[in-house]
């Protein structure tokens, strides 16, 4: 598979969020309210598992396979609570 538009610098990879993660994240360590309906902890960047398609946006309003900007933040203030 073939990065691409990469921000964080590692070679991690995550099932449900794909190799553009932050350098303590990959399929086992991706916290479960994040994680896709599907998501597979054995899933790494030798063996990607056959992901789910990854978009900017959708008509969701999901961004990069996350979720939509709402639900980004909910979670956010939840774990700062």
């Amino acid at each position: 598979m073939t990065k691409t538009g990469q921000y964080y610098g590692n070679d991690n990879y995550c099932w449900s969020h794909g190799y553009n993660v932050a350098k303590n994240h990959d399929s086992k360590s991706c916290k479960e309210e994040w994680r896709h309906t599907g998501h597979k902890e054995e899933a790494n960047g030798d063996n990607p598992m056959k992901a789910p398609p990854r978009t900017d946006s959708s008509p969701s309003g999901e961004i990069d396979g996350v979720g939509s900007v709402k639900q980004i933040i909910l979670r956010r203030k939840k774990r700062n609570q």
